[in-house]
């Protein structure tokens, strides 16, 4: 902040942009300008400017996910999402950093006849999953040594939209709890379809990196169709 003494004089009032402060050190009346109040601001914050608060701007880089302190693991950090360009059987989000705790959204549709949403993990199609599920509120269904996790209440060419909550730990069984909604028929008199599901990767050797959303439906999924991976510690 400059001294009051290296204020310019004030000779004449302009309440628009001006505001008197007396030096006391030699009975004179300074100013405040609007352009000195503008440029002691911006020194305040140092490299802040309009430029870099627009639209973008500020990306997730300049942003500190740390994992400990004082705003350690309040924030669920996007790690990597994959937009289908093109009709197929399996999104995939790759290259994940370690995170403890992982959250995927998922929201697909059908570009020709029926899907089924599975989960895979790390490219792991041996048989080393298992799942608990069920649809709608019936009995659960469970499938021991398979290849991969279920997340569909039932074969359709329906919109669904998902979300897997997941622990991440590397030397620890992967456990999931899934559910996923799925429109069902088009209108507000025709009923949606839940699936709910609990399961795990049976791996206790390394750390999700990569998550696959993989279709075993007759169809494929349509040009649009997403996978978000989200994490925190």
């Amino acid at each position: 902040m400059p001294k009051i003494s290296a204020l310019p004089p004030m000779t004449t009032a302009d309440a628009a942009d001006e505001a008197p402060i007396v030096d006391t050190s030699v009975s004179t009346t300074k100013k405040w300008t609007l352009t000195l109040l503008k440029t002691y601001l911006q020194s305040l914050v140092g490299w802040l400017t309009t430029a870099m608060l627009a639209d973008d701007s500020v990306t997730a880089a300049k942003i500190d996910w740390a994992s400990t302190g004082a705003n350690g693991g309040i924030w669920w950090e996007e790690l990597g999402r994959t937009t289908l360009g093109s009709a197929g059987d399996t999104i995939t989000v790759s290259s994940l950093p370690a995170r403890k705790y992982l959250m995927i959204l998922f929201q697909v549709g059908a570009a020709t006849s029926t899907v089924n949403n599975r989960l895979r993990f790390n490219s792991d199609s041996g048989s080393n999953y298992f799942e608990r599920s069920a649809s709608n509120g019936a009995a659960d269904s469970t499938s021991a040594s398979a290849s991969t996790l279920g997340l569909t209440a039932t074969d359709s060419a329906s919109e669904r939209f998902g979300e897997v909550y997941i622990i991440n730990v590397l030397a620890k069984e992967k456990v999931i709890i899934a559910n996923v909604t799925e429109a069902g028929t088009a209108g507000a008199a025709n009923q949606t379809q839940r699936a709910e599901a609990a399961g795990k990767w049976a791996n206790t050797a390394a750390a999700i990196s990569s998550i696959s959303l993989v279709n075993t439906g007759a169809g494929d999924y349509s040009i649009g169709s997403q996978l978000i991976v989200l994490g925190h510690d």
